[in-house]
């Protein structure tokens, strides 16, 4: 007896013995994890080690790094061999433990905890530069706050480029285009250096060389950039001048624009300083090449379109510059890089001038007038046509049209421009909606081209706002409570079909301030077509009201709105159906097996979805009908 009680204790005992002995294995530190087992780093640099901080700790007395207390410090050592820069790197560790983490980094000498001396230290960098003296012995603290993972260390020498220096720039061309690939990692500043680089203290600048071979305007671009270590804002200037103390600006990048365009002169020599401003590092591409201005680039040669309409041309404005007492234009307080263009009206009316493209924001004016400085802008800006201006013409006057960029990206390029007389579609407004009477199978034609967006309109989406343009409205009444199918579809742009019901909680319950979303779509149409594909469960009885608009603004076309239904229900409704017996007929079917088990477990799914969607179907209000089958059919799928 008392040899089996000695057993059943053992067992136990046993198995939480192995169990800790387990869990001491799981969370035991790195052998570095201490200052006195510092893990020792030999050979040639550049010296690169595995290591990891699981189960890492601090220890006490650790020193702290920019008032970062240790968390879980890993340690390294190092005799330097020579006396010079040395540089402690994990900028491609490939630290495990967390996207994007850079650790605190401390370098010390000393021989003991209690006595280092703190040499170097940087919080969330992956690089730290530091002096060495020949024959001291340094010790790496490396800390990745309370993140566990593994990573890299490397040591190397501190390496500026060739051209850190203004006295020895990379010369490149003079041909254009070119393309150099260059960095920053590791440069310096030097004195003298011009203060807009970043200064003593945070400037990592390189220089380059060029002579204009010609008399023209350049773009150079610095749009690739890799950022190594630190924030990857940089700053780039173009000056002329043989020293540094002699240099003048000339032009400069933006945080705004990768982009710069600036006139040249033949056999002018160009300093360009790309700088880590912010004492940042990073690997990037530097390009120049001609940037010739548009024909049309100055108001006295704008390209002369029509007049006949509509008028449809194609344009760019990359490369145009601004003129002096150039107005602003389409609302923008600081435009640039304009082209122009002169229509004379050959007839009177309402006029739309869209110059559109998808990638780009532009900012365009329509003006009368015969001198620059004297414009009257006559035109005006739609919110549901962003890329479209309005203007009231008069037969035989000339109107010039300014499409103009702004200082920052994606304001210059490539543009289409149509330019046509206004005619708003019949349906536009709500109260003019097409009355599609009470069919189940009917069509019709209609576009949202040019259709206005109208005061107290809803959303066409669920949510706020949306991107869409104007509205054109149809009106339907429910024959039956069977399913609906509603398209709008077209073979040049999608347009955004929505289904609405009258709001019985809004205070005009059917006008357009009253109206509630049932579901929208813009991409569901088949075939090739573009546009939106929906199904509504209806109530009989009920009104719907259908609004179709572009589903991106000022991107409209014509299309054919359809509406499908059906005469027999699609899902009975059988009388006298009895959830609890036909489970128990269910649970009747045959088998032991497991496949016999899974027959009757859909048999019994299936039933409680019939009796969920026939008690969804004595909802009255065909939305929360809709939203009641949806939600049986996700319970039993």
């Amino acid at each position: 007896m008392a040899s089996r009680i000695r057993f059943v204790l053992l067992v136990p005992l046993a198995a939480l013995l192995l169990l800790g002995g387990l869990a001491a294995t799981a969370e035991a530190a790195p052998a570095n994890d201490n200052f006195a087992s510092s893990q020792t780093l030999n050979g040639a640099l550049p010296i690169t080690v595995p290591g990891n901080d699981i189960g890492a700790t601090a220890e006490a007395g650790e020193p702290m790094v920019d008032s970062i207390p240790p968390m879980r410090s890993v340690w390294y050592s190092w005799t330097a061999p020579d006396t010079k820069a040395y540089v402690l790197d994990t900028c491609h560790d490939g630290f495990t433990g967390g996207e994007f983490e850079d650790p605190v980094l401390g370098i010390y000498s000393g021989p003991t905890l209690a006595t280092l001396v703190s040499v170097a230290g940087v919080n969330g960098r992956c690089a730290l530069r530091f002096a060495a003296a020949s024959g001291v012995t340094y010790h790496f603290q490396v800390d990745y706050y309370d993140n566990e993972g593994t990573f890299k260390l490397t040591l190397r020498n501190f390496t500026p480029p060739v051209n850190d220096d203004f006295a020895t720039p990379t010369v490149i061309g003079p041909a254009l285009p070119l393309t150099v690939n260059a960095t920053t990692v590791d440069s310096t500043w030097e004195v003298g250096e011009p203060p807009s680089l970043g200064g003593s203290s945070r400037s990592r600048s390189v220089w380059f060389s060029w002579t204009a071979p010609t008399t023209q305007r350049i773009r150079l671009s610095l749009c690739e950039k890799t950022m190594v270590d630190g924030p990857l804002n940089d700053t780039t200037i173009v000056y002329t001048g043989s020293t540094l103390a002699t240099l003048a600006p000339v032009a400069s990048l933006t945080s705004n624009d990768c982009n710069m365009d600036f006139p040249v002169t033949a056999g002018t020599n160009y300093r360009i300083a790309v700088s880590g401003s912010d004492i940042g590092e990073f690997t990037f591409v530097l390009k120049l090449k001609p940037a010739p201005p548009p024909a049309n680039d100055d108001f006295a040669n704008a390209q002369v379109i029509g007049p006949n309409l509509p008028v449809d041309v194609t344009g760019n404005n990359d490369f145009a510059t601004e003129e002096a007492g150039e107005p602003d234009h389409g609302g923008y307080p600081d435009t640039s890089r304009s082209v122009w263009y002169s229509w004379t009206a050959p007839v009177s009316g309402p006029m739309r001038v869209k110059t559109c493209n998808p990638d780009l924001q532009l900012f365009t004016s329509v003006y009368t007038g015969t001198l620059l400085t004297a414009l009257t802008d006559v035109s005006e800006r739609q919110s549901w046509a962003p890329c479209s201006r309005y203007f009231n013409a008069t037969a035989g006057t000339t109107y010039k049209i300014a499409v103009a960029g702004a200082p920052f990206e994606s304001t210059h390029g490539p543009f289409s421009l149509n330019l046509h007389k206004v005619a708003i579609p019949a349906n536009d407004a709500f109260t003019s909606a097409v009355n599609l009477g009470s069919t189940l199978d009917t069509s019709a034609d209609g576009t949202t081209v040019d259709a206005t967006w109208e005061e107290n309109e809803p959303g066409h989406t669920e949510g706020y706002g949306g991107d869409y343009g104007g509205s054109v409205w149809y009106r339907w009444l429910a024959p039956n409570d069977n399913p609906v199918v509603l398209s709008a579809c077209s073979p040049v742009a999608p347009n955004r079909l929505a289904v609405f019901t009258p709001d019985p909680e809004a205070e005009n319950p059917g006008k357009v301030d009253g109206l509630k979303l049932i579901d929208s779509d813009d991409g569901s149409c088949r075939d090739g077509s573009k546009g939106g594909r929906l199904a509504i469960a209806p109530v009989k009885g009920d009104s719907y009201f259908i609004g179709v608009t572009s589903a991106v603004a000022d991107y409209e076309s014509t299309f054919t709105l359809k509406l499908k239904g059906t005469e027999l229900p699609i899902i009975s409704k059988p009388s006298g159906f009895n959830l609890k017996k036909a489970i128990a007929k269910c649970k009747k079917i045959k088998g032991k097996g497991k496949k016999a088990k899974r027959k009757r477990a859909r048999c019994i799914k299936k039933a409680k979805l019939k009796a969920a969607i026939i008690k969804c179907k004595k909802i009255k209000k065909a939305g929360k009908q809709a939203k009641c089958i949806k939600k049986a059919r996700k319970r039993y799928r």
